[in-house]
């Protein structure tokens, strides 16, 4: 999907595309990384640094989606108010910490197995700068979620769509931070 719209970003008019194609890749990100955890070749310690950039993919995803929910125009982050644009940069700045060692993860390697599935997770354990910062990028795709049932409450075309889609989605970011 993100190759597609690699290619439509690229037309006049499609630039808003841009923003769907940072989400898609930086989820796509994040679910490789995932592969780490079940990935039995992977050195733990290499494991370690890998996983802990899913916290800055959760950073890159969730500003994204702000900046499609608020952003208008060809540019829509130009178009953000401050506010916005400062939970980007907080956002962005945290996730990017919680990829130091020690900052997002601690020394203690977690395995967790999957039963039925043949698959055993290994997690470093999260510390309680990463785990404050999950909460946080929870709260940053609530705002999106927000504006998405607004546009629904106005009658937005397709907005009950994407309050249904990104719900699903918001549920599954939800059991995904109180797994980790």
């Amino acid at each position: 999907m993100g190759v597609v719209f690699v290619v439509l970003a690229r037309a006049p008019g499609w630039e808003r595309a841009r923003v769907a194609v940072v989400i898609a890749f930086s989820a796509a990100g994040y679910a490789a990384v995932d592969v780490v955890f079940s990935a039995a070749w992977v050195d733990p310690a290499h494991g370690r640094i890998i996983g802990a950039t899913n916290f800055l993919f959760a950073a890159i995803h969730g500003s994204a989606w702000v900046a499609y929910a608020y952003g208008t125009g060809p540019r829509p982050l130009a178009t953000l108010s401050p506010r916005l644009r400062a939970v980007i940069a907080i956002s962005l700045a945290w996730g990017l910490a919680c990829v130091v060692p020690g900052v997002g993860t601690s020394a203690t390697l977690r395995h967790v197995a999957v039963p039925g599935f043949g698959v055993v997770y290994r997690q470093y354990a999260t510390t309680w700068c990463s785990d404050a910062f999950q909460a946080w990028v929870l709260g940053v795709l609530l705002l999106s979620f927000v504006r998405f049932v607004r546009d629904m409450r106005r009658g937005d075309r397709d907005a009950t769509v994407r309050v249904l889609g990104f719900g699903i989605f918001f549920a599954s970011g939800v059991a995904e931070v109180l797994t980790t």
